[in-house]
């Protein structure tokens, strides 16, 4: 089966009924077995269960990924103020605060590897965004911001 869509088929001799779903897309995220279980249901006039909705996780990650613009551009904004505060303390103190800021690119960059090792299934980068948008914007939106504010900072160590 491909990433980049799904498809389902059922059959429910009991009622004489059969389906197929097809999904022109495939967020890892969507309940298409809840549609599956929920069509069946409505076909049989089973007790129907609800579909599990998107839209809490994607209201998560829409307000992670407003917070991490508001912190980064926060962090632009008080770069004068942070460069004040490494006054007289050895440059290396500052690395790990500017790694912690490029650990979202690194996750960006390694998400197919990542997913390879963990169930041996290869995606492509494009893939990934049309399976996971809503992880993938989150991701990405973190890594430019996060590059952004670990380069200011290295130039102003540098200064």
């Amino acid at each position: 089966m491909l990433s980049t869509f799904s498809a389902d088929q059922v059959l429910l001799p009991d009622s004489g009924y059969a389906f197929t779903l097809l999904y022109n897309g495939n967020s890892a995220l969507a309940d298409t077995a809840g549609v599956k279980a929920a069509l069946a249901a409505f076909l049989t006039d089973g007790p129907t269960a609800g579909v599990r909705s998107t839209g809490l996780v994607a209201l998560v990650l829409g307000a992670l990924t407003l917070a991490v613009v508001a912190l980064r551009t926060r962090n632009l904004l008080r770069l004068q103020r942070w460069t004040l505060r490494r006054k007289g303390r050895p440059w290396w103190s500052a690395v790990p605060g500017i790694v912690w800021l490029l650990v979202p690119t690194g996750l960006l960059v390694g998400t197919a590897a990542f997913l390879l090792v963990l169930i041996g299934r290869s995606f492509t980068f494009w893939q990934l965004c049309l399976a996971m948008p809503d992880v993938m914007i989150f991701l990405a939106v973190a890594a430019v911001t996060g590059t952004a504010v670990a380069a200011s900072r290295v130039a102003a160590l540098l200064r």
